[in-house]
């Protein structure tokens, strides 16, 4: 038995202990995207969703061609 708080018995056994280990490791296995998602769906909202559907900037095509081929009287 340990004393704390003026004078209030609690128990301590060894196990205890291994219960403690467990609930602070916990938390810090879960991944941040699924604890965080339910707050940052909230806030997000519409406008994150509108801005996913726009159509994608197109640039100009860039060909990919074969290398020139070198001259004979430069391969020398």
């Amino acid at each position: 038995m340990m004393v704390r708080k003026a004078g209030i018995a609690i128990p301590k056994s060894s196990q205890s202990i291994d219960l403690i280990c467990v609930i602070i490791k916990k938390p810090t296995i879960t991944r941040a995207g699924v604890a965080a998602s339910y707050g940052i769906t909230a806030t997000s909202g519409a406008k994150n969703v509108v801005s996913r559907k726009q159509i994608p900037v197109t640039t100009d095509a860039k060909p990919v061609r074969a290398p020139s081929p070198t001259p004979d009287a430069d391969s020398i």
